[in-house]
This record gives C-alpha cells, sequence and structure tokens, in this order.
C-alpha cells in the first residue's frame, strides 16, 4: 500500500490566507481470485481567506484538479448537462476528494441553526472506500486488445462526512454511504503517442444511498 501526506500553505500570497493537512492512505490485498482495494482520506482546511477552488469535495476533485487536468480544464467532450451540481445526482465525476461517487453533483444540503448549508464542498472531512474487483473471475480479454486495454469489473462502498465552517459556525453533514457495482477500462498504449498510461474512464453505478436525495426518493 501507500500513505500520502502533505501540509499546504499560503504564507507567500498576500491574497489568499490558508493552510490545510492531507493523508491518504491506499491498499491493495489479494484475496484468492479476488482483489481488495481499500482508501482512507483525511483533509482539513483552515483560514480566513480561503480560495473555493480548494475546498475539499465531496464526491470528487475540487476545481483545483479539475483545472490541473488536460481532460477536464474544458468542457470539450463533457456534456453541459453532466457538469454542475443541483438538488438531484448529476452523471460526472473526477476521481478524488472524499470519493463518495454516489452523490455526484448533488449539492448535499443540511439544515442547521435554521439555515441551509450545501455541503457539496467543505473545510475538511474523513471518507473510507472499498473496491472488491472480481474480474479474474471472468478471464475474458480478446486478443486485439489485450495489450493496449483493460477491463476491471468490481463492486464498491463509500462512506464519510464532510464539514463546513462559516461565519465561525462549523455545520457537519450526517453520514453518508453509497454502494453499487462498477467497471473500468485502463488504455495502457497509444501506439506512436504513447504519452497517456495509463488513462482510465469508470463507469459507476451506486444502486445504495443511505441519505438520498429528496426529489429522488
Amino acid at each position: 500500500g501507500t500513505i500520502k501526506s502533505s501540509l499546504r500553505g499560503s504564507s507567500l500570497s498576500k491574497d489568499y490566507g490558508y493552510g490545510s493537512l492531507k493523508l491518504e492512505v491506499i491498499n491493495n490485498n489479494h484475496l484468492g481470485k479476488l482483489d481488495l482495494k481499500t482508501r482512507f482520506y483525511f483533509q482539513h482546511i483552515a483560514g480566513n481567506a480561503i480560495p473555493e477552488e480548494v475546498l475539499l469535495n465531496l464526491a470528487s476533485a475540487n476545481m483545483e484538479d479539475l483545472l490541473e487536468s488536460k481532460f477536464t480544464r474544458s468542457r470539450a467532450w463533457i456534456p453541459p448537462s453532466y457538469l454542475g451540481y443541483g438538488v438531484n445526482t448529476n452523471h460526472f465525476q473526477m476521481g478524488g476528494g472524499l470519493n463518495l461517487r454516489g452523490y455526484a453533483g448533488y449539492l448535499a444540503p443540511v439544515n442547521a441553526n435554521g439555515n441551509q448549508y450545501n455541503l457539496f464542498q467543505g473545510n475538511g472531512g474523513v471518507s473510507g472506500s472499498v473496491e472488491l474487483d472480481f474480474d479474474r473471475l471472468v478471464k475474458w480479454q480478446p486478443k486485439l486488445t489485450k495489450q493496449y486495454l483493460h477491463i476491471d469489473a468490481y463492486a464498491f462502498a463509500d462512506a464519510g462526512l464532510i464539514y463546513q465552517k462559516t461565519n465561525q459556525t462549523v455545520v457537519q453533514s450526517p453520514l453518508r454511504m453509497d454502494a453499487g457495482i462498477g467497471m473500468a477500462a485502463s488504455i495502457y498504449k497509444w501506439g506512436k503517442r504513447n504519452l497517456i498510461q495509463p488513462f482510465t474512464i469508470r463507469l459507476d453505478a451506486p444502486v445504495f444511498l443511505n441519505t438520498p436525495p429528496y426529489v429522488a426518493s
């Protein structure tokens, strides 16, 4: 497995004032013909001038990560209707943040102190994710694409909570959980233009949300 920790600050900047602590622990284990992958994630951001793009996201990478990626810094191939946040979940998600993939595109509102707060992003949170990969049980690998493409099939579950500090008030979300099945296609070789490896596209289909959107319940 791997353990990644980082500290970040803005001491050289006059426009922003914030610092962050991040910890990510990823482990891969083999259980016979099954692969068990786990991820633990924690982040806390504090400061009096925090840019919105560095805030922690409940379901996906934050805006800073999206702008850093050559695939998501522009709309390009992603349909506009798949983007944005609303009262229901949406379709597009880039892996990252707390990675509660079942809540992608959902504002995740919480009522507290007589006000409503949208906790799709916040100052910090903690989460855990589990994937049980069972593609080795079904060996399907066409010879034509064997050297270029690999397809994974798995079941997944995510759980976590996020909190937000607004005007000296800290609001915390309930524990949110999701579970479902998914497939991932990883391209390892691109012929002569072999500059991106690997490139993975996921299709995650959540079948359970413990706090589903009101409009979907």
